[in-house]
């Protein structure tokens, strides 16, 4: 026997969730009468030990046999990457989703095609994307792509190889020779804000230079046309003016910072590994391994870490949902509202938060839940629509900052290998805005890739328009979309015929824009963390353009959430300054 207070009694409505691991026989006895027990204190007989204890340890500590609960607002890989990490860490989540779980990860297939709706690759360019793929034992389902190093650039018409090592570079008809020289010269020829020559030490900071000025300063403006522009326009949807080098390119805009010379910087990073390389052997301690491929790391002749899965990219997003549960993904489910209020009697001072929300089946009806805490990685601009209530009084949102979006549209497009003239071996092509008979930024040639993806004797592109170069191109209709690729793909590979099939996706908001006063973004997501205890931030509005980044950003979050629960509740608060580190390098290629 165990008497149940009504504390635990609300604990144990509040986590229920939290027992489906116990089998169903054995709740069976658990006779809950809500509207007594939430009255009065009640004597319930329970017929398992374990049982006992979670009523116990939810008693002591005032919310689950958990650290916590936390509601996650949002199911694409970022939100799915953290409720897999609460789950691991004891901590009862669910996930609220509008719309589909994968966010813009979303794979179809007909008649054995298969393409991506979304991102077509990932990259592991951090050590948590090959620790989650390895706890979720996905490593046998990676689709690495057949030859990573033929990447294609359009010069003067015609498709031409990107470098791909140094002797690339030196070759390559990318670049005409007084560029390649330039850009050799770049220690010496760089120029500091202002235009003077720059020699040693740092630059003067601008948070707002374009990754287009910077550049230019640094290597000259042909490098920037021809392989800068479409490399943006892969990676981000954007183009050298739009996208601020502080924000889009971190990595390098600290280079400058430390270094003055790119080259220089680059350098020193170089060393500085061989030189722990070095004392680890003097010691007679083992190398680590490169923390940045730990799946890659382990495939000998492995040269690029670009990958997909067998069966497309939402493999990724359907195994985080299985490990998740998918009870404790609630789509169609939109949030409207949080209100936040302190807990009555609670040492050290905690907060708890209601969470409001609509279902698809009945939009006038507003339905809530309470959480310890939330973590947030839906899209900013729908953030600025909740009634936000802090302690009983309204929390405005209308000082947000308005975040600038990418459209991007992408056209799928199948042919005969007999109807494609002029196959070209390989990744894909990005086209530079220069090459102006051209309408698409870039296309995969996601056959060549991955032989999964079609039927013998076909061939599969991805092409896609818009982006900042051309916002209003990705919203005309799909015919004229679709005519427009099959030009581009007329020139640079020669196809003929009709496609024997063709689909178009829209994504009116496909990117936050990294632009011009981005800063006010993160400092706003900063202000909403400090301002609004127990609510948190992740996803790609911070760091996370590329999917490995997204998972980064909600798992690292999670993970910071956990700490502060855990100190909240033994009595002595940490305070989280952010969920995430500030933007650094986008690494990862969505198109090409």
């Amino acid at each position: 026997m165990v008497t149940v207070t009504r504390a635990s009694t609300r604990a144990l409505q509040r986590h229920r969730p939290l027992l489906p691991d116990a089998p169903p026989g054995r709740m069976s006895s658990l006779k809950i009468e809500r509207t007594r027990l939430l009255t009065k204190e009640r004597t319930l007989k329970l017929d398992s030990l374990p049982h006992v204890c979670l009523l116990i340890a939810m008693d002591k500590k005032g919310g689950g046999a958990a650290i916590g609960s936390v509601a996650v607002i949002g199911a694409g890989v970022s939100g799915l990457a953290a409720a897999f990490r609460f789950r691991k860490e004891g901590v009862a989540v669910t996930v609220f989703e509008a719309e589909v779980p994968g966010g813009v990860i979303q794979t179809e297939g007909k008649d054995g095609f298969l393409w991506e709706k979304g991102p077509n690759t990932m990259a592991e360019n951090h050590p948590v994307v090959g620790q989650v793929i390895s706890e979720l034992q996905l490593q046998q389902k990676i689709a690495w792509p057949a030859d990573q190093s033929k990447r294609y650039t359009v010069r003067n018409g015609k498709a031409v190889m990107l470098p791909a090592s140094p002797l690339g570079f030196l070759t390559t008809e990318a670049l005409s020779p007084q560029a390649k020289l330039r850009v050799l010269m770049e220690p010496f020829l760089w120029r500091r804000r202002g235009n003077s020559v720059g020699k040693s030490g740092g630059a003067a900071i601008d948070e707002d230079e374009s990754v287009g000025d910077f550049l230019e300063r640094h290597v000259g403006k042909e490098p920037v046309d021809y392989l800068v522009d479409p490399f943006l326009a892969g990676t981000a949807g954007s183009d050298p003016q739009s996208i601020a080098v502080k924000y889009g390119l971190r990595g390098l805009w600290e280079l400058e910072q430390r270094h003055g010379s790119l080259f220089v910087g680059a350098l020193a990073g170089a060393l500085s590994k061989l030189a722990k390389k070095a004392s680890a052997r003097t010691k007679g301690v083992a190398a680590a391994p490169d923390s940045s491929k730990l799946l890659t790391s382990t495939i000998k002749g492995r040269t690029g870490s670009s990958f997909s899965f067998l069966g497309g990219m939402q493999t990724l997003p359907n195994a985080l949902m299985e490990r998740v549960g998918r009870d404790r993904v609630r789509t169609g489910c939109a949030v409207v509202g949080l209100d936040g209020r302190v807990l009555t009697g609670a040492k050290p001072e905690r907060w708890e938060w209601k969470v409001s929300y609509t279902q698809r089946a009945n939009k006038n009806k507003k339905r809530h839940e309470m959480f310890d805490a939330v973590l947030v990685t839906a899209p900013l601009h729908k953030v600025r629509n909740f009634e936000v209530v802090k302690a009983g009084k309204k929390f405005p949102l209308d000082w947000l900052p308005q975040v600038k979006y990418a459209a991007l549209s992408v056209i799928v497009q199948a042919f005969r290998l007999e109807d494609i003239k002029r196959p070209l071996p390989g990744f894909g092509v990005l086209v530079p805005s220069k090459e102006q008979d051209f309408r698409t930024l870039g296309t995969i040639f996601s056959s060549s890739m991955f032989s999964d993806r079609v039927p013998p004797g076909y061939a599969l592109f991805s092409s896609f328009m818009g982006g900042t170069r051309d916002q209003q191109l990705a919203g005309r209709p799909a015919a004229e979309l679709q005519k427009l690729a099959f030009q581009d793909l007329k020139r640079l590979i020669g196809v003929e015929g009709n496609p024997v099939l063709t689909r178009h996706i829209c994504w009116p908001q496909a990117f936050p824009v990294y632009g011009k006063g981005y800063g006010a973004v993160l400092k706003a997501m900063e202000t909403m963390e400090r301002d609004l205890p127990g609510v948190y931030f992740a996803g790609n509005h911070r760091n996370a353009l590329s999917v490995g980044k997204a998972l980064q950003s909600g798992y690292e979050a999670a993970g910071n959430i956990v700490e502060d629960l855990k100190s909240r509740r033994s009595g002595n608060p940490v305070t989280v300054a952010s969920a995430l580190p500030p933007p650094g390098t986008c690494q990862e290629t969505v198109i090409c």
